[in-house]
């Protein structure tokens, strides 16, 4: 079987099995001399897999019906409706095994990295997520505009999002100090049967050798002049 394998991948250099191949090959390469995985790591790759998660092997999409707005239809999208050429990048990008999702979360531990950057680029992130499942109605565009911009997004930050990079590690001891709750740091989190969704929390709590707490920090510049209680009866927290 590896022969037929190897056979196939030296006929069709541009097939999907020979591009997926030399993907896992430059993967490996690249990660020799990668960081070990933590404990915590480790255990929160493995709780997830363990635990079922609905895999949308047909994904939904709402298409606003232009009669009446406030109606919708919805048609189906599955992997058998890429063209070759997205399927061929979906394999070689996106695809990843339990090892390559247990690596990359390793890899991208301090998130501020090219590998981390790279694995959001092709997801749909905790951050953005939102943004995609909303839409504009009687506005077929909606949706396929922000679609088309994901892959050739590439934000780098502003003054708002610097100020929140300088005090979420304040923050989390802060937190730290108060809950008595050690807080590890995790990379980008995939799981390997719904690759194209991604998660970068900005710490982890474990209890009993379980993530139990997912910490998300929000750092407004607004809160230089306001509490946290102000902001939110004024409805601008983040």
């Amino acid at each position: 079987q590896q022969e037929i394998r190897q056979r196939l991948i030296a006929t069709a250099h541009q097939s999907a099995l020979a591009l997926h191949q030399r993907a896992r090959m430059h993967y490996i390469e690249s990660n020799q001399v990668c960081e070990c995985a933590t404990i915590q790591e480790q255990i929160l790759i493995k709780h997830i897999l363990k635990n079922e998660m609905e895999q949308y092997s047909e994904l939904m999409f709402p298409d606003v019906a232009f009669s009446d707005a406030t109606a919708m239809r919805i048609y189906k999208f599955s992997k058998n409706d890429l063209a070759k050429n997205e399927l061929q990048f979906y394999i070689t990008h996106i695809k990843l095994t339990e090892e390559e999702a247990l690596l990359m979360c390793t890899e991208t531990r301090h998130q501020d990295n090219t590998k981390w950057r790279r694995a959001r680029k092709v997801r749909i992130t905790g951050s953005i997520c939102d943004a995609y499942f909303t839409y504009i109605p009687k506005d077929p565009t909606s949706c396929e505009s922000k679609g088309s911009k994901m892959p050739s997004e590439s934000f780098w930050g502003n003054n708002a999002t610097r100020y929140g990079k300088h005090c979420e590690q304040l923050a989390i001891e802060k937190y730290s100090s108060i809950t008595i709750n050690d807080v590890s740091k995790i990379g980008f989190v995939v799981h390997p049967k719904d690759p194209w969704l991604g998660y970068s929390p900005d710490g982890v709590v474990f209890k009993n050798s379980n993530p139990a707490i997912l910490l998300e920090v929000k750092s407004p510049v607004l809160g230089k002049t306001s509490t946290a209680a102000q902001l939110a009866i004024q409805r601008s927290l983040p």
